[in-house]
């Protein structure tokens, strides 16, 4: 059974999630597969996977008491084409200490993900704040900037939040992984929407645990609203902004645009709250427990996401500074950043882009510098002429 990168995970001697990643057949020939064992006791065990509809997966609890449940299907709570969610949970009054699934119909999954939980529901250590507020479906995830090229809620279906929340002030990140398959850009929605459902109706959380999740490719996603008290590190959550990546970072090295852009979050969250960008105020969930969250290689990288460069901050997500790629960051003004000329099929409109760059650099320059102000008329003639020359 998988870690994960959750708050209240516990470490397990089997890992199904890794299993999967390395295309190794997790059920073997009788659709059995083996037993995961927790080192503490657990009320639940809850499983996502990706699978056709007709795939009919079953689950048995060992118990505490030495007993195993009998088996039972894992009924899925939420499905979303070959995506879905369940749990199970041990009798009523007792814990369980193992977990076994097997293949009951259909296919094998082609990505399966089981956690044990020992508590359910919202973390309580880390309600230290009296100021509770409601976030209404109205309100939820507007109001106040953020970070720019932000994919809101609306954009990936998040489900309203099921309870009321708990204020706090960020001051730490926590960098996690979600321990699973790597997201792009356009299977982040699908990923987001399985990672809150697991949240809400297995954890029994008011909502995905995280602040920021960022997909393979550099998109950077809002989970809950950063400026309320997460779930995604026990006992560290007040104050704490967690930023998730998506994928498993135990083999494979996250993509260059993923922690380009995460380091981008990071670098605004510094900015705006004020987040000192060192390890004392930003590190790996592992820093907090024994889990191993975000991944041994995210891990060993994250001194890349405190020292990347910080001349600006992306606007839009499909164009990340760290990646060499050209990017208009503050009110137009060139970010320093360069790309290498495109093939030439390309290269007409490259040239136009670089000086249609160049032409807002030196507007901004002509309204706001003075001293600029006797090369200002030349300059700007010559950029005009420039981009109509291109243009023709």
């Amino acid at each position: 059974m998988t870690v994960g990168c959750e708050a209240d995970d516990n470490t397990l001697d089997y890992d199904y999630s890794l299993y999967e990643i390395h295309q190794r057949h997790l059920f073997d020939d009788q659709g059995m597969a083996p037993i995961a064992s927790s080192d503490v006791t657990f009320r639940r065990a809850a499983i996502s996977w990706e699978a056709p509809t007709s795939t009919h997966l079953e689950g048995r609890l060992g118990l505490e008491d030495g007993t195993w449940t009998s088996w039972r299907p894992v009924t899925p709570g939420w499905s979303e084409g070959t995506r879905h969610t369940a749990h199970l949970d041990a009798p009523e009054n007792l814990r369980a200490q193992h977990f076994q699934l097997r293949l009951a119909h259909g296919v094998a999954p082609t990505h399966l993900m089981a956690d044990a939980l020992p508590r359910l529901g919202e973390p309580e250590a880390d309600r230290e704040s009296p100021r509770y507020h409601d976030i209404s479906s109205q309100t939820f995830g507007l109001g106040e900037a953020d970070f720019p090229g932000l994919h809101l809620r609306a954009e990936w279906g998040a489900r309203d939040p099921t309870c009321t929340y708990t204020t706090h002030t960020p001051s730490k990140i926590t960098i996690h992984h979600t321990a699973g398959v790597a997201a792009t850009t356009a299977t982040a929605p699908a990923t987001l929407r399985q990672i809150q459902s697991g949240h809400i109706d297995d954890r029994e959380w008011c909502d995905i645990g995280y602040h920021y999740l960022v997909d393979s490719q550099g998109g950077v996603w809002q989970g809950r609203p950063r400026t309320v008290v997460g779930a995604h590190t026990s006992g560290y959550n007040t104050n704490y902004v967690g930023i998730c990546l998506m994928g498993h970072f135990n083999d494979n090295q996250p993509p260059a645009a993923q922690m380009s852009a995460a380091a981008a979050v990071v670098e605004w969250l510094h900015q705006t709250h004020g987040i000192p960008k060192t390890s004392t105020y930003v590190k790996g969930h592992r820093d907090y427990g024994a889990t191993d969250c975000p991944g041994h290689l995210l891990y060993g990288r994250l001194s890349e996401i405190l020292s990347a460069p910080t001349s600006c901050i992306p606007t839009s997500t499909t164009e990340i500074c760290g990646d060499g790629i050209d990017n208009d960051c503050k009110n137009g003004i060139d970010d320093g950043c360069t790309s290498p000329p495109p093939p030439h099929r390309n290269l007409r409109r490259w040239h136009r882009q670089r000086l249609q760059k160049r032409y807002r650099r030196w507007l901004h320059l002509a309204t706001s510098t003075s001293h600029l102000q006797p090369h200002r008329p030349r300059d700007l003639r010559w950029h005009r002429q420039r981009l109509q020359e291109w243009r023709r």
